[in-house]
C-alpha cells in the first residue's frame, strides 16, 4: 500500500507499506465482474483505522 505517511511533506511523505488483508481494519470485497482485462483479478480494498507498525515500511520512509 502506498500512503501519504506526512502529508505536510506532500508527495515526499508518500511510502510503501506492507499490509497483510488479514490485519484487523483491512477488508477485502469481491472480484469485480469486468469487461476486459479478465486475466488480472480486480477486488476493492477497504481500509478502516489500519495501523502498521514500523517494520512494515517496504523501502525507507518518505522513498
Amino acid at each position: 500500500v502506498f500512503a501519504n505517511a506526512d502529508p505536510s511533506k506532500g508527495h515526499k511523505g508518500i511510502t510503501c507499506f506492507l499490509v497483510d488483508r488479514d490485519q484487523e481494519g483491512v477488508s477485502v470485497d469481491k472480484e469485480e465482474n469486468k469487461l476486459g482485462i479478465r486475466a488480472s483479478a480486480t477486488c476493492p480494498v477497504y481500509f478502516e483505522n489500519v495501523r502498521v507498525p514500523k517494520s512494515a515500511i517496504l523501502g525507507e520512509y518518505g522513498k
